[in-house]
């Protein structure tokens, strides 16, 4: 079984954290971005995350140059237009990509601007490959609720537009979930579909509040649900599907080794499980990887990875018709 032919949906990823590591290089050059090194392979240990990393710290540092060069409408619109091109290498098929509007509002950029110049190169790069794509809002943790409110007010005039769902995503130890109820409130009631970053390296508990009390239908991460029987039974008894990323899990000290990883026990276990890289560049990693990892750490098989393919169909947010094309694939 070649992984490399496989069709693969991915369900997880981070604009800021998928950027061609080149394209960042490039970009911030013609910005006039002060740069540590001029050279582009000295240059790669500031975008890429080390293997192990000493801390969450030495992880999140990686977003910083890529932030950045994200300040312009043109910017955006490469970016968004590249990430696509990138996903052919692992024969995606389908993807949702998120990212944070607020952070890119630093040199007079509106939220509306923003969102339509990532949905502009989305569709552009659509055009060209035939993947379709998906964007998916982010709030920020350590910001006011109101804040949040705001910006997912501004992202529903595109609701079915490109947008299509929500998410909470920051530092999950110090600001849990709860605290953003009000936004997320609101975004349900719009019709936002909901994921929430939750049990990553947090608590499971954090998992529970954020289906029961966010309405999210999926999580994000959410590996320390393995740590908890009654979180095991919320997500089987409400079919709540987990976007796990093994490669950051252990970049960010989730867990040592892929081998402890909780990924197979918590497939086993019947739980939803679908794979997806989080973030391509910061953690050097692609989809085909992390199903290689995976299929060697655990011996998978076919059914397995057919499992995990139809596991991301079901869970994502596009309509019926275009997950019918989705499964049909399979028969391929």
């Amino acid at each position: 079984m070649e992984i490399i032919n496989l069709p693969k949906i991915e369900l997880h990823s981070h604009l800021d954290g998928s950027i061609d590591p080149k394209l960042i290089f490039d970009l911030a050059k013609n910005q006039g971005i002060k740069l540590i090194t001029d050279q582009f392979d000295s240059f790669k240990k500031y975008v890429q995350a080390p293997d192990t990393c000493d801390s969450l710290k030495t992880y999140l540092e990686r977003f910083s140059i890529p932030v950045q060069v994200m300040q312009t409408k043109d910017n955006l619109q490469k970016i968004a237009y590249n990430y696509i091109l990138n996903l052919k290498n692992s024969n995606i098929k389908y993807a949702e990509v998120r990212f944070a509007p607020i952070q890119h509002v630093r040199t007079g950029l509106s939220i509306d601007e923003v969102i339509q110049s990532v949905l502009s190169g989305l569709k552009s790069a659509t055009e060209e490959t035939g993947i379709i794509s998906n964007l998916i809002i982010c709030g920020m943790r350590h910001l006011p609720v109101e804040k949040n409110l705001e910006v997912f007010k501004i992202a529903s005039k595109y609701l079915g537009y490109g947008v299509v769902a929500v998410d909470l995503a920051g530092n999950e130890a110090d600001f849990p979930p709860l605290v953003h109820k009000k936004a997320f409130d609101y975004a349900h009631s719009e019709g936002f579909q909901i994921t929430v970053h939750a049990g990553e390296t947090g608590s499971y508990e954090n998992i529970i509040t954020s289906v029961n009390d966010l309405n999210a239908s999926r999580i994000g991460h959410g590996v320390n649900a393995i740590n908890d029987e009654e979180t095991i039974n919320l997500l089987l008894e409400k079919n709540i599907t987990l976007e796990v990323c093994p490669t950051s899990n252990i970049q960010t000290k989730a867990y040592k080794t892929y081998r402890e990883h909780p990924f197979k026990k918590l497939l086993d276990l019947g739980v939803r499980v679908t794979l997806n890289t989080d973030n391509m560049t910061v953690s050097n990693t692609t989809l085909n990887k992390e199903y290689r990892i995976m299929k060697e750490t655990f011996n998978l098989d076919r059914s397995d990875f057919l499992e995990l393919y139809r596991n991301s169909i079901e869970a994502a947010f596009v309509k019926q018709d275009y997950k019918n094309k989705l499964i049909k694939l399979l028969k391929k």
